[in-house]
């Protein structure tokens, strides 16, 4: 909201803790939180983050790149569709890492406009109020086409808004993380730990 001084504060705390560290990644499971720490601080805090900015992954990414093949699931017996984030598509122009997870993990099938906001982004959310809920009914719409049981997304916004849209329906289709889809497929498939 335009508080640079605060947030360049909070962005030098963060630096100093994960450089204190000698991390080789950071990883998170929130598409807002990694575009922030990996893009936004790279903005506020200039060239001296841009060694730590190159280790700070999605999760779907990190797997993708570090575990690829090296994984193994038995695929949960649910049919999954998936939403793109706005700050994981949009912004990272991240969209096959996730939906690789998935198709590991479950029944996949894409949805038509799955890169369409489903209106839960933050602030906006409250100052478009109206607007949130017409994008939201229309991404809601898309899933049920899709014919999917669960709806996963790489984002814990996504996910309250787009249960919030499902949660006034006699629907039902399940909202998760695509995480969440592979836990449950590395759970039946017994991972092998030495992986």
């Amino acid at each position: 909201m335009g508080d640079h001084k605060s947030t360049k504060k909070l962005a030098e705390v963060n630096k100093e803790v994960f450089e204190s560290q000698n991390l080789d990644a950071i990883v998170s499971a929130c598409a807002t939180c990694t575009k922030s720490i990996k893009l936004d601080y790279l903005r506020t805090l200039g060239p001296s983050w841009q060694q730590m900015s190159d280790r700070i992954y999605d999760i779907s990414e990190f797997i993708e790149k570090y575990c690829g093949d090296d994984y193994k699931t038995k695929p949960v017996d649910e049919k999954v569709t998936y939403h793109d984030p706005c700050h994981l598509m949009w912004v990272r122009g991240i969209t096959d890492e996730p939906r690789n997870v998935l198709k590991k993990s479950a029944d996949f099938v894409d949805m038509d406009m799955a890169g369409s906001c489903c209106g839960g982004g933050g602030i906006f959310t409250i100052i478009h109020y109206d607007l949130t809920l017409k994008m939201l009914e229309r991404k809601v719409n898309s899933i049920e086409r899709s014919g999917a049981d669960t709806v996963a997304t790489n984002c814990p916004g996504c996910i309250m808004q787009i249960a919030d849209g499902f949660a006034g329906k006699d629907s039902k289709i399940k909202t998760t993380h695509s995480i969440q889809i592979l836990q449950k497929a590395l759970v039946n498939g017994n991972i092998d730990k030495s992986v």
